[in-house]
Formats: structure tokens, C-alpha cells, sequence
């Protein structure tokens, strides 16, 4: 699993660290534990096909903004992180 500082600059590479959209902050912090990387994930599908327990879905990674507290959520694997 990606940690927080790994996807933050996979998000620099690509031009995802800006400034936040709501107070102008660039002052990201992740939304796992101890606001380091946990990794969150998007169900896209519950369907009895699975496991118990089993769902299908997206690896996501959620910031915030330590200022303000607006949250945005990136896909892993658009990163190239997986």
C-alpha cells in the first residue's frame, strides 16, 4: 500500500496538488490513521456473485484540508498506484 507522502507526490507528477479550492490552503493532509495513508475504497458493486464479505470497487486515497476540512478523493490506479 502506497503511503501518504508517496501519493502526494504521484499526485504532484500529474498537477493533483494544488491549492484548496475553498480557502486557497496547500496544506493536504490523508484521511488514515494518525492523517497518514489507509487506504479507502469506493464500492461499485454488491452483488451475491462474491465472497461473503467481498465487494468489487475502486483503491482510493482521501485528503484533506488541514486548514479548512475540504476532502477530495483520488483513484490509486489513475496514479499508477495500485
Amino acid at each position: 500500500m502506497p503511503t501518504h507522502q508517496e501519493i502526494m507526490v504521484a499526485l504532484d507528477r500529474v498537477g493533483g496538488v494544488a491549492e484548496c479550492p475553498s480557502c486557497g490552503a496547500n496544506e493536504w493532509m490523508g484521511m488514515g490513521l494518525g492523517g497518514q495513508s489507509d487506504r479507502l475504497y469506493l464500492l461499485t458493486e454488491a452483488t451475491g456473485a462474491e465472497e461473503p464479505g467481498e465487494a468489487s470497487g475502486y483503491g482510493m486515497h482521501g485528503v484533506y484540508c488541514a486548514r479548512c476540512g475540504f476532502v477530495r478523493l483520488h483513484r490509486l490506479d489513475s496514479l499508477g498506484l495500485e
